[in-house]
């Protein structure tokens, strides 16, 4: 690993972290601040600069998928499926509300799970964004798209309530790309 993917890895757990312990305060009744929502940003934005360094077939075959198919598809894709996986966990809450001990870690697991596939298709829908603001024809590498990209869905979270719409139609359209690299995974890692 070269310094800027370590230095991403250890930017992404602080502020992750940090948004983490803003949730945690949120439960307790104290509101969330600014600040918090911007770590989030940070957080998630280092994440996927590290995971691009680190997972790179993983981050070509999204961008691949990103470049082949309509924001709209892969928006209804991802509501299909982020609907289905909602209603899943709401049952198996109030399974474990009832009574049943073994849901509880299953939930956890399940939106463990939905967390890493919207990780995948964030691997190519950050870098995407990136290249909307700097342009198709920029003379840029992955990471300062990626980089801008992440700027952008941070700073959209100032625009409130209008920008945490759009970086929710993001994280559908991220679970969307996720989906689709499962389903047409042959399709999309051959070249």
């Amino acid at each position: 690993m070269n310094k800027i993917t370590r230095l991403a890895g250890a930017i992404a757990v602080v502020a992750l972290a940090q948004s983490a312990h803003a949730l945690g305060a949120g439960a307790q009744g104290q509101e969330p601040s600014l600040i918090n929502f911007l770590c989030l940003g940070l957080g998630a934005t280092a994440f996927v600069v590290w995971g691009r360094a680190v997972f790179p077939q993983a981050a070509n075959a999204a961008d691949r998928v990103v470049a082949r198919n309509s924001n709209w598809r892969l928006f209804w894709i991802g509501l299909a499926n982020a609907v289905a996986a909602a209603l899943l966990i709401v049952t198996m809450i109030k399974g474990a509300e009832a009574g049943l001990r073994f849901l509880p870690p299953l939930v956890m697991l399940s939106l463990a799970g939905l967390g890493v596939l919207v990780f995948r298709g964030a691997l190519g829908l950050w870098p995407s964004y990136g290249y909307l603001i700097l342009g198709k024809d920029a003379a840029v590498g992955e990471t300062h798209a990626t980089l801008v990209g992440g700027a952008l869905l941070s700073g959209l979270v100032l625009l409130f309530p209008i920008g945490l719409l759009f970086v929710a139609y993001t994280f559908v359209r991220a679970l969307g790309v996720s989906v689709l690299l499962i389903v047409k995974d042959k399709e999309v890692v051959s070249p």
